[in-house]
């Protein structure tokens, strides 16, 4: 109970305030990518604009549109995780509790150690370039 309480707490409570945080800081990350662009290439920056793609309008606009999009999806989401916590958990162990208890594959129990032996020395001597038993007979070892 108490991981779920902190797995709850973790999340931002408003998405409309997670939204405007990844906006904030996605300003000025989208502007210092774009300078270190220019400056890798050796191309001088003469004003805000170019740290925008050439319009501070547009550049600015479209990373505060996409960078709230993108915010209150991710937000949504992880609000749906935490609230489907419990169903999650008891899927996956219900998944691992299946795999677990199934039983092993009839054709391994039906090889007994000399066949698995003989199946292994042909493999390794095809890869080796060796002549191999016929392939029908590999076969027959393992259905």
């Amino acid at each position: 109970m108490a991981r779920r309480a902190a797995l709850s707490a973790s999340v931002p409570p408003s998405a409309r305030g997670f939204a405007l945080g990844v906006t904030a800081t996605a300003l000025p990350f989208v502007a210092a990518m774009q300078w270190l662009d220019a400056a890798s290439s050796g191309i001088a920056c003469d004003d805000v604009a170019d740290l925008f793609g050439g319009s501070l309008a547009l550049g600015a606009g479209m990373t505060i549109a996409f960078g709230c999009a993108v915010a209150i999806a991710c937000h949504a989401f992880v609000g749906f995780l935490c609230r489907r916590h419990r169903s999650i958990v008891l899927a996956i162990e219900a998944f691992v509790r299946l795999t677990r208890s199934a039983e092993p594959c009839a054709q391994h129990i039906a090889l007994d150690h000399q066949d698995r032996s003989r199946a292994a020395t042909s493999l390794v001597r095809r890869t080796r370039g060796e002549r191999a038993p016929p392939l029908r007979r590999l076969r027959t070892l393992h259905h």
